[in-house]
């Protein structure tokens, strides 16, 4: 349990707060090493992997850190349509800007689960406006 907690708590920038990469395994390894910059793997935040991580810390009482991984995708990944790419680096840049609606959907499920604890629009970073925008991209560029 704690050796997890570690991890994901070793996976989020420090600069970035709230910027959890998807995984710490790839680029780094036997046959890359950390200091030569690669554009693949994932060295790179995607807001579904980042919502894996959110849960963890919602489930456990650590509002603090979730609400911080809701505030980056919200300052930092999407934009004034509502769209949030695919992935981008830790400080917001698009890397793939793929449209993937799992991306664009589970923040609104996190600032749910913010509000279902007790976290109002007035104690965050993000507003009613950042949920609405994501909402209604799906609802133009969703599924039927």
């Amino acid at each position: 349990y704690r050796t997890a907690l570690m991890t994901l708590l070793a996976v989020e920038d420090k600069t970035y707060r709230g910027a959890s990469i998807a995984s710490p395994s790839v680029p780094w390894g036997e046959a890359v090493h950390a200091e030569e910059p690669k554009g693949y793997g994932y060295n790179f935040v995607w807001s579904r992997d980042l919502y894996q991580v959110f849960s963890v810390f919602d489930a456990i009482g650590s509002l603090d850190i979730a609400t911080d991984q809701l505030e980056y995708i919200y300052e930092y990944q999407q934009d004034d349509a509502g769209f949030i790419p695919q992935n981008t680096y830790v400080n917001g840049t698009t890397r793939w800007g793929g449209e993937q609606m799992d991306n664009i959907s589970f923040p609104q499920v996190m600032a749910y689960r913010l509000a279902e604890s007790g976290v109002d629009f007035e104690d965050v970073e993000y507003s009613y406006e950042n949920v609405r925008r994501s909402a209604e991209y799906v609802v133009r560029h969703g599924p039927e």
